[in-house]
């Protein structure tokens, strides 16, 4: 294979036209520089150029070359104006995935602003279940994920965004005789008094609730279960009963009025918040700065714990 290096100094010499001038140019002795010209003739089985007189002159081959060589850097000099953007400019693209909840909710904010101040970069969103999310980051099938899991992965890094409360919410037009109507937090007690509506078992939330209700013998008559934060939300409205949401879902939703939102007294059941990354993904300018207003907006960068 050819050495750019000894393409360089042919290049060099075939401009000037002279191994003096070349060498000179080229910060190297007069015979080195010879040396490197004669190795490339050798490597190539032809002659490049013609010595036979006091001038030097391109053989017919030594052309052929000399405009290949230009072609070849030309092209370099293309590469490296290219990458070196990425030094200077922010550009790329970025694939986030998010549980329901959080692309519904949280994530719409976040990227508006990250893609106004970096509009040059493109961003792909995909909302998925706790589980696929995972996988998807430990294949770095995406670059980012957002998940509510209690504990960080061995093979993982995490931008910490606290832990996020459940609220219960239920309809203004609600009229259904429960204990809670005039109190103005609940007790998780309080919740059998409800035909509830919570998370399906294979989220991170129900588990939460499932544990603290086996821990306090408590048991509550949930009638209807999904994975989509808005299907709850749109049941409650229509009067099918009380359901458990993040706080989060409901904060400036122009829902809200519609709905009696009361805050539970028991402090367990939240759930941690995290972006997570694979700790071997190349961080791009693009995924840094992604990584920094993130941080900047939701928390700060957490040690890596053992799951």
């Amino acid at each position: 294979m050819l050495n750019t290096y000894t393409l360089h100094y042919f290049f060099v010499t075939a401009q000037h036209l002279s191994f003096s001038k070349a060498a000179k140019h080229l910060f190297i002795t007069q015979p080195a520089l010879s040396k490197q010209i004669q190795q490339l003739e050798d490597q190539l089985q032809v002659k490049l150029f013609d010595r036979s007189r006091r001038s030097v002159r391109l053989t017919e081959a030594g052309q052929v070359l000399m405009e290949q060589c230009r072609d070849v850097f030309d092209s370099l000099s293309r590469l490296e104006k290219a990458i070196g953007q990425f030094r200077t400019e922010v550009r790329g693209s970025l694939h986030i995935a998010a549980v329901p909840s959080v692309g519904n909710y949280l994530l719409p904010d976040f990227l508006t602003r990250f893609s106004t101040k970096f509009p040059q970069i493109k961003l792909h969103t995909v909302v998925k279940p706790v589980d696929e999310i995972a996988d998807m980051v430990r294949i770095e099938d995406v670059d980012f994920g957002v998940m509510n899991i209690e504990s960080i992965p061995r093979e993982l890094e995490a931008v910490d965004m606290g832990r996020r409360k459940m609220v219960f919410i239920c309809s203004n037009d609600c009229d259904r005789p429960c204990k809670h109507q005039k109190k103005a937090e609940m007790r998780i007690e309080d919740l059998a008094d409800c035909r509830l509506m919570t998370f399906d078992r294979n989220t991170t939330s129900r588990r939460l609730l499932d544990d603290l209700l086996r821990e306090i013998n408590v048991k509550l008559d949930i009638f209807f279960e999904s994975e989509n934060v808005n299907i709850l939300k749109q049941m409650v409205l229509r009067g099918m009963g009380g359901a458990l949401v993040p706080e989060y879902s409901i904060s400036g939703d122009s829902e809200g009025d519609r709905l009696r939102v009361k805050p539970l007294k028991d402090n367990r059941l939240s759930f941690p918040l995290r972006l997570y990354y694979n700790k071997n993904l190349f961080l791009s300018r693009a995924h840094q700065e992604f990584l920094d207003l993130f941080t900047a907006t939701y928390g700060t960068k957490t040690k890596k714990e053992k799951a």
